[in-house]
């Protein structure tokens, strides 16, 4: 379970409250904040878009192994971004074109052997570029080439993917770099979809690779579609949606006020349609409920699951997320908030018998079911609620 964002308080709050991960980018996002927002340069600027890569500055890198080695104290693995997207030669964000400084591949390989050296013994798991689409002329061939160089430089043989736009395994599913398959589903609030659909098409490849979601909706972010500031059932859904859809290794929550580090002086002008501070979004609602999912699934033997959405019998007017273990001895499924006349659905339990319950994904209280002897069993969802089926110890007769 990973967050976005860092500083030491913050690494200290996450660890206790249960994430497992934190997602940094080893260099400031200039797609976000301007060069004169940074405080810490990462190398010395030559002129407005071009940064002398070739001469690392030794305090900001120094900065960047303690924030490292601090959230390992914390019990927190790193999955740090390399480079993000504006440092790539022709990438881009969707179709947002800027001027910026970039690194060649000459220099993008030097940087990667040189975080591989920094780093080595310390937990990380690599991301080698951040919200790149891929469609700029070379930036495959680019990123392909930096995997390579990473998993040739690195003796630990750490982890290695990629954080996309959208999704990884397009590019970069056949090469033996790649870990792991990851999307982000985004805070697209008109598509919401996404997180299943996306999911799904990884999951779906072979040969099989786990896959994760990098970056679902963040929690008080401004969807881009209509505006509406996500919460945290739009951030539970998402979670749900893309863990029994195959994102069974993980998931990255994030919280609007913590990514963009919001300080008071920011109240105003751009972002004060979801403005919070980030020692506020510390403690979002959200946050908990992930921490309680992660509870959940670790109690019910959560790496035996598949998604299995032929075992859904009924058609709901949302997407109920289904998977179960192959031997039939675990099957879980995510009912989100219906109408009460529609709020009803019916699974398929292939003969299982064994123990059952609702689970409330957003209090996690627990009501017990009873499973029929025959037939599908029909599951009402409370009025307003989302809830997570759970059947368990079950077996075939």
């Amino acid at each position: 379970l990973g967050d976005t964002a860092w500083g030491s308080a913050y690494r200290t709050t996450r660890g206790a409250q249960g994430f497992t991960v934190i997602q940094l980018s080893s260099l400031p996002l200039l797609s976000d904040f301007s060069a004169e927002e940074v405080e810490r340069h990462p190398f010395p600027i030559l002129s407005d878009n071009e940064w002398d890569f070739d001469r690392p500055d030794a305090d900001y890198f120094a900065q960047l192994q303690w924030m490292i080695e601090y959230a390992n104290k914390c019990g927190l693995s790193v999955a740090l971004i390399a480079l993000w997207w504006t440092y790539v030669p022709n990438a881009r964000l969707w179709s947002m074109a800027m001027p910026r400084p970039v690194m060649s591949l000459e220099q993008g390989t030097r940087y990667v052997q040189y975080l591989a050296e920094l780093l080595e013994g310390l937990d990380v798991i690599w991301l080698l570029t951040g919200d790149d689409t891929f469609h700029g002329e070379g930036t495959v061939e680019y990123t392909r080439a930096l995997g390579g160089a990473l998993r040739a430089a690195d003796p630990n043989g750490r982890l290695i993917s990629v954080h996309p736009s959208r999704i990884s395994g397009d590019c970069f599913h056949a090469e033996d770099w790649l870990d792991l398959n990851m999307i982000q589903s985004s805070h697209f609030d008109a598509y919401p979809n996404l997180a299943y659909e996306y999911t799904a098409q990884e999951w779906g490849r072979q040969p099989k690779k786990p896959v994760v979601n990098g970056e679902i909706c963040y929690e008080g972010h401004a969807g881009f579609d209509y505006g509406h500031v996500l919460d945290r059932y739009d951030v539970r859904r998402a979670a749900w949606w893309s863990v029994l859809s195959g994102c069974l290794v993980g998931i990255t929550y994030g919280a609007n006020g913590i990514w963009k580090w919001f300080r008071e002086e920011d109240r105003s002008g751009k972002h004060k349609v979801a403005f919070q501070l980030w020692r506020e979004a510390l403690e979002l609602a959200g946050a908990t409920d992930l921490c309680r999912m992660r509870i959940l699934l670790e109690e019910i033997e959560w790496w035996r699951l598949e998604p299995a959405q032929g075992l859904l019998v009924s058609l709901p007017i949302r997407h109920t997320a289904v998977a179960a273990a192959p031997d039939g001895q675990l099957l879980v499924a995510y009912i989100p908030r219906m109408p009460p006349t529609c709020a009803t659905i019916a699974l398929d339990l292939q003969g299982m018998s064994g123990s059952g319950y609702l689970w409330d994904a957003e209090t996690g209280e627990r009501t017990r079911i009873e499973l029929p002897e025959k037939g599908n069993l029909v599951v009402a969802a409370p009025d307003g609620r989302d809830v997570v089926v759970v059947i368990k110890k079950a077996h075939s007769k």
